[in-house]
């Protein structure tokens, strides 16, 4: 996530299998991140 926004404020929930992303960027920008990293994604709440 760094890679696509320094500044991003990034928190993982292990446990929950979340990741919650803070940045000034488009929420599809980052799902293009986590496709190219092979994960399954979805935006829950923008």
């Amino acid at each position: 996530m760094k890679a696509v926004d320094a500044d991003a404020n990034v928190h993982v929930d292990v446990d929950q299998k979340t990741v919650s992303v803070d940045s000034w960027l488009m929420p599809e920008e980052f799902i293009v991140a986590f496709v190219e990293e092979d994960y399954d994604v979805r935006i829950v709440e923008a």
